[in-house]
């Protein structure tokens, strides 16, 4: 990734380099780690610091130069330093870009992708191409808008997606109703999160139903005889790459005939300028 590096954590925090930006940020997974590079710490251009659980400040020695920007083989995020901490981004999401992109840019079908808490569009916009059809759903309408301007930075906004203000769960048993099908489906569900309307999400308690209907909606592009994929990315520690597997089995019956060498999972990790690996959650991958 030419655009991020992990240069070093410990201490509940992470120093990375994003957009040509220096970040000082906190990493739960770092907690109880020494770091590596003591003195590389001072020289962040900028630091956040969590205030309450849900939101923080920054503190700058050097703003980002205009436009601060994260590249990723066809895409291209807007950054910006949000309340909560975030950039706009999650850098390691980006290898999944690559395999999206592998896997929806030669296809010899017009695949129908749906991309579930989109979020601000990194995997939606690597699916995005003249002759896909991709469904971008975040009950966020500010990342919804921001996912719309990177359309436009990525040079995607003529294609045919399709931008949903909604709940994830409300939307897919909508979309069943409808008699909608897709090839393929991407989700990245947070453990806890307020949706649209009032509306919270639970992991463990809401995952199950909203996989349920994600079969409903993946069978019917099976029967039409189409190629396809789920691509399950999750920071929640109740899901490891043990698990994980199992439990989309016990809601999917389309993952049921899909052969081994199909089917990844693992803990997705990576590395700092010492060597040593950050986990940054499970990732599940099924190819149809």
């Amino acid at each position: 990734m030419n655009d991020y590096e992990l240069i070093d954590f410990g201490e509940g925090r992470k120093l990375e380099r994003v957009g040509g930006c220096l970040l000082d940020r906190p990493s739960p997974a770092a907690e109880g780690i020494p770091r590596s590079y003591p003195k590389h710490w001072a020289r962040a251009d900028g630091g956040f610091e969590r205030v309450r659980q849900d939101q923080g400040t920054w503190t700058w020695r050097r703003t980002p130069r205009e436009p601060w920007v994260f590249r990723q083989g066809s895409v291209i995020l807007r950054l910006r330093a949000t309340p909560f901490g975030h950039l706009g981004v999650f850098p390691e999401h980006a290898v999944h870009w690559d395999w999206i992109e592998r896997h929806t840019r030669s296809s010899a079908d017009s695949p129908r992708v749906l991309n579930l808490f989109g979020y601000t569009g990194g995997a939606t916009l690597a699916a995005s191409w003249p002759h896909t059809e991709v469904v971008h759903v975040d009950a966020s309408r500010p990342s919804v808008l921001w996912a719309r301007e990177n359309a436009t930075h990525s040079h995607k906004d003529q294609h045919t997606i399709r931008w949903i203000v909604e709940d994830a769960r409300v939307f897919c048993r909508r979309e069943v109703k409808r008699g909608r099908a897709y090839d393929a489906i991407i989700l990245d569900p947070p453990s806890y999160g307020h949706g649209a309307k009032g509306a919270t999400w639970s992991i463990e308690r809401d995952l199950p139903d909203l996989l349920a209907d994600c079969d409903t909606l993946l069978s019917r592009g099976r029967e039409e005889g189409r190629a396809g994929f789920l691509l399950f990315t999750c920071h929640s520690p109740t899901f490891d790459a043990a698990t994980t597997p199992r439990r989309l089995l016990e809601c999917m019956e389309t993952l049921r005939d899909v052969p081994p060498h199909q089917q990844q999972h693992q803990r997705h990790r990576l590395n700092d300028a010492a060597g040593r690996s950050l986990d940054f959650g499970i990732v599940s991958r099924w190819t149809f």
